[in-house]
């Protein structure tokens, strides 16, 4: 038994017939491919709301955070079941682009007054797709987590509430005088 585990495997790939190695190949492809496609998805699913098509509210950005953070809380060995509360600072919103045009004109001549007057026309970036005109958006922008309440399971343990402040500070960039980690019932 000299040969390692990963060196018998090769051993055994290496008897099968080229028909047989092709298809063990194909298997173990179409076994990754549906791992990934059941893998979920970390952005926020898109629900239509009041904003229109496409769009998600403050409400449930907040929700979507919190959701995920105690996901990956109950992860963790020790912490038990989670409930999280998140304070969020700002709304969801659209950066447009916008192209800015300056004129400048000046009257008068050298023995008399001259009046300079400077205008800026801003106008938005648009964008067609096919007969719709939309304005071009440069980013979105997300509000900001400012705080954060964990009750957990765990919590009671000092070196548990230690972890959850550590991975809501690492996650979220709040700082930790602003994260309450408590004991769940």
């Amino acid at each position: 038994m000299s040969e390692g585990f990963w060196g018998r495997q090769a051993a055994f790939i290496k008897k099968l017939s080229r028909k047989d190695q092709i298809v063990l190949l194909g298997g173990l492809i179409l076994i990754a491919a549906v791992i990934v496609s059941l893998t979920p998805n970390m952005a926020p699913a898109k629900k239509p709301s009041q904003e229109g098509p496409g769009e998600i509210s403050s409400q449930e950005y907040c929700k979507w955070l919190e959701d995920k953070l105690e996901d990956i809380l109950e992860l963790v060995p020790g912490v038990g079941k989670v409930k999280a509360m998140i304070t969020l600072d700002g709304e969801i919103g659209k950066e447009i682009a916008y192209n800015e045009t300056n004129s400048h004109s000046s009257s008068g001549d050298a023995s008399s007054k001259t009046s300079e007057q400077s205008t800026v026309t801003k106008e938005a970036v648009l964008e067609r797709d096919g007969t719709t005109t939309t304005p071009y958006i440069v980013s979105d922008k997300y509000p900001v987590a400012v705080s954060a309440i964990i009750a957990a399971e765990g919590a009671g343990d000092p070196v548990i509430q230690e972890l959850i402040t550590d991975a809501v500070i690492k996650s979220m960039n709040i700082p930790a005088h602003r994260i309450k980690v408590m004991p769940r019932k």
